[in-house]
């Protein structure tokens, strides 16, 4: 396995299995990829149609997700207060 990690230019990581505060932004980032309505069920196609969801996600996320944390406004909206 390290072997293909190493081929494919993948950085192994340390962080201890099983425990999600180790990486919590990454985890907190799939949290809410997966909890997002649109969130596919099947694989994307290929890497085109992968980056085309991601971006309508980023798209959404920033315009119209109300994040408690900076008083339930858009991301968005947060740059321009």
């Amino acid at each position: 396995m390290r072997a293909s990690l190493e081929r494919l230019g993948v950085i192994p990581s340390f962080s201890r299995p099983r425990v999600s505060d180790d990486n919590q932004y990454s985890e907190a980032l799939f949290r809410t990829l997966k909890k997002c309505p649109p969130f596919p069920t099947q694989p994307f196609v290929g890497l085109d149609a992968a980056r085309l969801w991601v971006t309508a996600f980023v798209s959404r996320y920033k315009h119209h997700h109300q994040h408690s944390a900076i008083r339930f406004v858009t991301p968005a909206r947060s740059l321009t207060a």
